[in-house]
């Protein structure tokens, strides 16, 4: 009873015990109280291990005291009895080891955790699959868009390429013609069982004429008997004219009916034109149809040349009215299926139409592409321009490049009116404002100073006039009562303020010999004026053509 008590688990305070008897000094446990060493008792064998005194016996595993010892993964092993005396001798060791105070020792058991590569791999698969199923809603606009025409893309999406639509309607044009191309075999099959009959007719009665014999009065004719009198024999052949008459009139309408469906037939193939793939089988209908016209046309011949003959001929009146009638019939036949085929025409018409209004769509957005391109080279051009503008050099070549890229006729007259000016000046250049001002402070003012009329005695203003020479800086008036001196103090300042017309205000003033003085500066500084004016505007239709 004690040792199945003690296989059913041991106590915290046997493993203490247990714990305690490796080490040196301590009493190890009497035999009836050592118990199975169970899986948490195998950290305490290990670490008595290293002392001395240790059994160098093999060690022998020890199964699991509890089910919720086994590691996940690994296949459940039998669990030992714990009351045979064979594994209690293996556990507890001999009685020396047991006095000696060595434990038995257990080998650890390894576990290998973990699926293997193959689980993972199947669970980054199913993880693509689920991210693909989140994604392809929101993508799929955009697949449809620039990919839908791609035989693989539209599987994927679940949709028809245009290829296939395009197979599709090929398909069901092909089967509608070949089902007219029925109707009008049986058509000509029909009407050449009429010509035969009437032929064979033709023949018969013919063969009688040219024998020279007359017919024996009811001999051969239907329903009358060779014994009749002259007087029935004669209400039977008014009666058998009046229904060949019939059968003309209904020859004649068939014969209208036939034009009719020759009309439709020929505006038909007029609508068919643009059609390329049915092009050849309508043509091969249509020759048909002109076959089967001639036919028509010579089985009316052979009537009208059998309603003249003798009278014998009309007993084929009622074989004639029938063949008419089913004639009739397949005409009727004949003119719905091409009245279908006539609606489909128009329908390929609507859709080329269609066709060629989308073409015409992306038409005009290209060419509002190309008026924006084109836009833009005659802004960058304009701004090139008030570039070169504000220069010394020439701008002949600037200003023929924009008038030759300007296409639009309104916007070509508003280029002009503001290209008109500068051509006068295109061929020189025009000095620039930093120029003018640094001409006017070291050549053009002193000579005005030099050849002003003040008091001042000629010394003086030759000592002036070299000093400007020298130091080209703006003059600086020392009396205030000569008009020119002040004239050139005030364009001096307005210019060292660069307020060009102030300068040209004050320089257009001056008179007699001051003026003849300061008139070349004054063209150039003029010039240079309009010019900048110009410049403006040019800049401002850049900006303008730039935003469209």
């Amino acid at each position: 009873m004690t040792d199945q008590g003690e296989g059913q688990g041991p106590s915290k305070k046997r493993q203490r015990k247990g714990m305690s008897s490796s080490l040196p000094g301590v009493d190890a446990p009497a035999p009836e109280q050592s118990g199975e060493q169970t899986g948490e008792q195998t950290a305490g064998q290990d670490a008595s291990a290293t002392q001395p005194n240790v059994d160098q016996s093999p060690p022998q595993e020890t199964p699991s005291a509890s089910p919720s010892s086994e590691m996940p993964g690994e296949e459940p092993r039998a669990r030992p009895d714990l009351r045979s005396p064979d594994l209690r001798s293996d556990t507890r060791g001999s009685d020396d080891e047991r006095l000696a105070g060595s434990p038995p020792v257990v080998e650890k058991v390894i576990v290998k955790r973990g699926g293997g590569w193959f689980a993972t791999l199947v669970a980054l698969l199913a993880l693509a699959v689920a991210v693909f199923t989140l994604l392809l809603p929101s993508v799929q606009p955009w697949l449809q868009a620039h990919y839908g025409h791609i035989e693989p893309v539209a599987f994927v999406l679940g949709q028809k390429s245009e290829m296939d639509r395009l197979r599709e309607q090929l398909a069901l044009m092909d089967r509608q013609t070949g089902e007219l191309a029925k109707r009008l075999d049986a058509e000509e099959a029909t009407s050449s069982s009429a010509a035969e009959r009437m032929a064979r007719l033709d023949a018969i009665f013919g063969s009688g004429a040219a024998s020279g014999t007359a017919p024996v009065a009811g001999a051969g004719l239907p329903g009358v008997s060779a014994e009749a009198t002259p007087a029935e024999q004669q209400a039977w052949r008014d009666a058998v004219s009046g229904r060949i008459d019939a059968l003309a009139v209904d020859f004649a309408a068939v014969i209208a009916l036939q034009q009719q469906t020759a009309e439709d037939v020929a505006a038909l193939s007029e609508g068919l034109t643009g059609v390329e793939p049915l092009g050849g089988e309508v043509q091969a209908l249509l020759q048909r149809l002109d076959q089967g016209d001639a036919q028509v046309a010579e089985t009316k011949a052979a009537i009208a040349a059998l309603t003249e003959t003798v009278e014998p001929l009309r007993q084929a009146d009622a074989d004639a009215s029938a063949k008419a009638e089913a004639i009739a019939s397949e005409v009727a036949a004949l003119a719905t299926r091409l009245d279908g085929l006539e609606t489909q025409a128009k329908a390929a018409d609507a859709s080329v139409m269609e066709a060629v209004g989308k073409m015409s769509a992306l038409e005009e957005v290209i060419g509002g592409w190309k008026s924006a391109i084109e836009n833009v080279r005659l802004s960058q051009a304009m701004f090139h321009l008030t570039d070169v503008l504000e220069t010394h050099a020439v701008f002949s070549r600037e200003i023929a490049y924009v008038r030759n890229i300007s296409q639009d006729e309104a916007l070509s007259q508003r280029i002009g009116a503001l290209l008109e000016p500068l051509a006068v000046y295109a061929d020189s250049g025009v000095a620039t404002r930093a120029e003018l001002r640094d001409s006017f402070s070291a050549i053009v003012a002193p000579k005005l100073l030099a050849v002003s009329n003040d008091a001042r005695p000629w010394l003086d203003r030759m000592r002036s006039w070299v000093g400007g020479m020298i130091a080209a800086e703006t003059v600086v008036a020392s009396g205030g009562g000569d008009p020119t001196r002040q004239l050139v103090n005030t364009a001096s300042r307005a210019l060292s303020e660069d307020d060009l017309d102030l300068a040209i205000e004050a320089i257009g003033r001056l008179e007699g010999q001051p003026a003849m003085v300061a008139q070349r500066w004054l063209v150039e500084a003029q010039a240079r004026r309009v010019l900048d004016t110009q410049s403006t505007g040019l800049a401002a239709l850049g900006m303008e053509l730039a935003s469209k």
